[in-house]
């Protein structure tokens, strides 16, 4: 008699979301306020808290005048005031009932042949923020940012699988085209929505 065992390996939940505490949302508001000259000269719109506060340092954010006394200010203020962890629940709750297809997606652009190097993780974690220009990424740690509202809705899609796999796609290309051939930002947002189109033309019908 044989016995045989066979070990089942589970495929690894490429997918993990985190929704951010009021620390890292006012790091996130802090970045946009530093970055107000770049993303004033190339025409973001950014999603701030109200208030005289931010009206304030927003004039000082485009003049690069901002000083360790307004972090702090700013701090105490989307602590107290501004941070609820109710306001992420909806978008939090579009993108898990999405992870399968998402997990479908990025599976088909592992996959795919191309003739570049393309970064890839095997885990990504898409972090949810209120606040800054849109969608951003970390390519050393595999991470995106994607804007929500209180209400569940995204920045530029309705569909929040399309964010995720935009930015996946900069995380992929970001060094072996983008840095390589030192491609300027307008080019280099045309050069993704074409790859991601390739890949979503037909998204919402696997």
């Amino acid at each position: 008699l044989i016995s045989l065992t066979f070990t089942f390996h589970p495929q690894p939940d490429p997918l993990k979301i985190t929704i951010p505490n009021a620390e890292q949302e006012c790091d996130q508001i802090w970045q946009t306020l530093q970055d107000l000259p770049f993303l004033k000269k190339h025409d973001y719109t950014v999603s701030l808290p109200k208030g005289n506060l931010i009206d304030r340092l927003l004039q000082k954010g485009i003049k690069s005048e901002l000083t360790r006394e307004d972090y702090d200010e700013l701090r105490k203020f989307v602590t107290n005031e501004v941070y609820d962890i109710e306001d992420y629940q909806l978008a939090f709750e579009k993108i898990y009932d999405q992870k399968k297809l998402i997990a479908k997606m990025i599976n088909e652009i592992r996959a795919a042949p191309r003739h570049w190097s393309f970064l890839k993780y095997d885990r990504y974690e898409v972090v949810l923020t209120l606040y800054g220009p849109g969608g951003s990424y970390n390519t050393d740690k595999g991470s995106l940012m994607m804007l929500s509202t209180p209400e569940g809705q995204y920045k530029q899609y309705t569909n929040p699988a399309n964010t995720i796999i935009h930015e996946i796609v900069h995380i992929g290309i970001e060094e072996s085209i983008i840095q390589d051939l030192a491609i300027e930002h307008g080019s280099k947002e045309r050069i993704v929505d074409t790859i991601v189109n390739s890949y979503l033309v037909n998204l919402d019908k696997i």
